[in-house]
């Protein structure tokens, strides 16, 4: 016979909020490899665009992985630490302010000040 007192038998089922996060890990994950594997594609490309040999622009690809990597972690701590919001715009006026240096050095052939003032409407 059960007394009163014992516990639940535990549930095999993992929880929703246990998927979700996974689920969001998995995601971001494959979109890393995905964004690799883009910028892998087009290595021959870079090599011919800018002139220097496939093994520079190898290097160049395993410095932008490296970055990426270490940079993750530190976004998600000034997440938690500044909040979402302010530590999205502190991104985009950064962005905005050195392609504006970009812009006004001559050296751009795009627009940055039409994607930075769209960037600004949409989040506000």
């Amino acid at each position: 016979m059960t007394s009163p007192n014992a516990p639940a038998p535990a549930s095999d089922k993992l929880d929703g909020a246990v998927l979700k996060i996974a689920s969001v890990v998995v995601l971001g994950a494959i979109m890393s490899i995905l964004d690799v594997t883009v910028v892998s594609v087009a290595l021959t490309t870079f090599a011919e665009d800018f002139e220097t040999s496939y093994a520079t622009v190898a290097w160049t690809m395993t410095a932008y992985t490296l970055a990426l990597a270490t940079v993750i972690p530190v976004t998600g701590w000034a997440a938690d630490r500044f909040g979402t919001k302010r530590l999205y715009m502190t991104a985009w006026c950064c962005s905005c302010s050195v392609r504006s240096l970009v812009r006004w050095r001559g050296t751009s052939p795009r627009s940055s000040a039409s994607a930075c003032s769209r960037v600004s409407a949409a989040a506000c």
